[in-house]
């Protein structure tokens, strides 16, 4: 190495050692991919997590008709709809053209 440092030529520290030490970086990398890969099928999960949405938006889109027209012939059918559903606790909507 310090031949090459004499003719001018700058060496990295860190790709030199591995270089130097090629299986010891092979059997590193191999075993943190090998944990890595156990880790990660250890790792618990549930298939259907329950996610609780605080708040929910609906937009609806009615173009060329009034504010009113979009609330009888849109919004207030939604609520209707979404007014069966047990979990909903308030329910708020507006209009607008």
């Amino acid at each position: 190495m310090s031949d090459q440092n004499q003719q001018g030529k700058r060496l990295f520290a860190l790709s030199s050692f591995a270089i130097d030490n090629a299986t010891s970086i092979f059997l590193l990398t191999f075993m943190i991919v090998l944990f890595g890969a156990r880790s990660y099928m250890n790792v618990p999960r549930e298939a259907f997590p329950e996610v609780p949405f605080p708040k929910m938006f609906i937009n609806t889109a009615y173009p060329g008709n009034s504010a009113e027209d979009m609330e009888n012939l849109v919004t207030r059918p939604l609520e209707q709809e979404l007014g069966t559903i047990s979990e909903i606790k308030t329910m708020t909507s507006s209009s607008m053209q």
